[in-house]
């Protein structure tokens, strides 16, 4: 008797441990729950661990459209709340508003949101975006004048030659091709040679190192999930087990690549018109008394790789969506090309840079492809001091995170009126003054706005032009009509981005613009 007693107690106790622990879990786990209801601002119910995003993490929808289903959740109301995991975090829907939060009152959300201990991989860590505060002023300063209209003048001719490598490899594999896998291998060339002044020829030679590393770099796997997500909720027991998100032998191989260029640079006395030359012109302006720089080898290998991040995957995924909408979009698309023929025919059939600036419509298609599939679906800042939202009685603490839905806004029919379709009139002369301000944002909004936009325009619109002046672009058998979404956390389409290629009858333009 006594020993059934004994047991029955015992059973007693860690159930009674088992419920305590379970209570004090579930409390930690929903302590936010109530964040924005004690602040009396609409937001979406959470789930648990989840908050708002189980449905992307199950993959029921892309990202795309997650962001588009909080955006539509919070009709009318200017600011909502949504859970990021367990962490609250504020929704700014009103033009008005995003206007207040990414520019007019900016020093309020100078900084992004970050996930990785400052001084935890430095080749994430000191890019432009990872800067916070003074660092990302100091910087933004120093890298500005590296993306000027000039100085991308610079790298056009690196990116028409690698253009022409792309139209002569074509002209050889005529046929149905996954667009995303062509473009990857262009985009790897055009950074490889205009931001690291290597040459790779991924298209004949897809083993090389460059490229693989790349891809690695690009890779946004489970495993990097994990970490990513671990990060967000113990830093600093990520950071104790050694954990990164970007692998040690990639990052070491692009810090080695950036050292070894710039030595080989300097001792040999050459000057290339790339992105690493445009870096140590800028460390050289930058020299102190002592000959120090502020400017290191991991800061010009981090903000080579900015170029590597907009330039490689950015790219890539613009230049599949381009295509793809106009081999579907045979009307645009024979629009467009007679009017590259017209502007390479002035131009003595040649793509030189003031040809390309000179097509119109290819912006337009450009802008319209944006607004549809923008290289980001938000953007996030981090509140830095306290800020009252005017016109409300809310008060945004310090630290606190606040997202602007791009791609909501892109696809409101009260902006863009029926916003599935593929209208790149919405951006000519006649119309793109109807588009309100601060509903269009590819390329973020304010001082903390994609500082390569140039260089991933000029990548996307050279390329463009070379394919166009050669080939008819079409729809194939493997092409899914209409196009849908993955449900996957980057950006790209059921079943691949799959088009063909037709040589064009020989013209003027087509044979002069060819190759040399």
């Amino acid at each position: 008797m006594y020993v059934v007693t004994w047991l029955v107690s015992e059973v007693v106790l860690v159930l009674a441990g088992l419920i305590v622990c379970l209570y004090i879990t579930y409390r930690f786990i929903t302590r936010n729950n109530d964040y924005f209801s004690k602040r009396n601002v609409p937001y979406i119910k959470p789930t648990l661990v989840f908050g708002n995003t189980l449905s992307v993490f199950m993959r029921k929808v892309s990202m795309h459209e997650f962001v588009i289903q909080l955006y539509s959740q919070l009709d009318g109301h200017k600011i909502g709340g949504t859970f990021q995991l367990m962490q609250p975090v504020y929704l700014v829907r009103d033009p008005e508003l995003i206007k207040l939060v990414t520019v007019k009152d900016f020093e309020h959300f100078v900084d992004l949101p970050a996930f990785i201990p400052e001084d935890h991989e430095p080749i994430l860590t000191k890019s432009l975006q990872a800067l916070k505060g003074q660092k990302w002023k100091d910087m933004r300063s120093t890298l500005s004048p590296a993306f000027t209209s000039s100085k991308m003048k610079m790298l056009f001719t690196l990116m028409s030659e690698t253009s022409k490598q792309l139209t002569s490899h074509l002209e050889n594999h005529v046929l149905s091709l996954e667009l995303k896998d062509l473009f990857t291998k262009y985009t790897n060339d055009v950074i490889a040679t205009a931001a690291f002044g290597i040459q790779c020829n991924t298209l004949d030679n897809p083993d090389n190192d460059f490229y693989k590393m790349g891809k690695e770099f690009n890779n946004f796997s489970l495993l990097r999930l994990i970490i990513f997500i671990a990060y967000t909720w113990i830093p600093n027991v990520m950071k104790m087990l050694g954990a990164t998100l970007i692998p040690k032998k990639t990052s070491d191989f692009f810090r080695k690549l950036v050292r070894d260029s710039i030595k080989f640079r300097e001792q040999e006395g050459i000057i290339r018109p790339d992105m690493i030359h445009l870096l140590m012109q800028v460390r050289q302006d930058d020299l102190r008394e002592d000959g120090s720089s502020s400017l290191g080898i991991d800061d010009i290998a981090a903000q080579a790789l900015v170029f590597f991040t907009a330039g490689f995957e950015f790219v890539a995924t613009l230049l599949s969506f381009a295509t793809l909408l106009l081999a579907v979009h045979q009307d645009i698309q024979q629009q467009v090309k007679e009017e590259v023929d017209e502007v390479l025919a002035e131009h003595g059939g040649q793509v030189t840079y003031e040809a390309v600036q000179r097509i119109r419509r290819l912006d337009n298609i450009l802008s319209e492809t944006l607004r549809m599939y923008p290289p980001a679906s938000l953007i996030s800042r981090r509140c830095v001091k306290e800020y009252h939202v005017p016109g409300s009685d809310l008060k945004l603490e310090q630290s606190c995170i606040v997202n602007v839905p791009i791609n909501g806004l892109h696809h409101d029919p009260q902006y863009f009126p029926d916003p599935e379709t593929f209208n790149p009139d919405r951006f000519n002369e006649d119309n793109k003054h109807n588009i309100q301000p601060f509903t269009y944002m590819p390329f973020g909004s304010g001082p903390r706005h994609c500082i390569a936009n140039r260089f991933v325009l000029l990548e996307t619109k050279v390329a463009l032009v070379h394919l166009l002046s050669h080939f008819d672009l079409h729809t194939t058998p493997k092409t899914q009509l209409p196009v849908r979404l993955a449900r996957k956390f980057e950006m790209t389409v059921e079943g691949g981005f799959w088009c063909g290629f037709k040589l064009r009858p020989q013209t003027s333009s087509a044979s002069a613009s060819g190759h040399d």
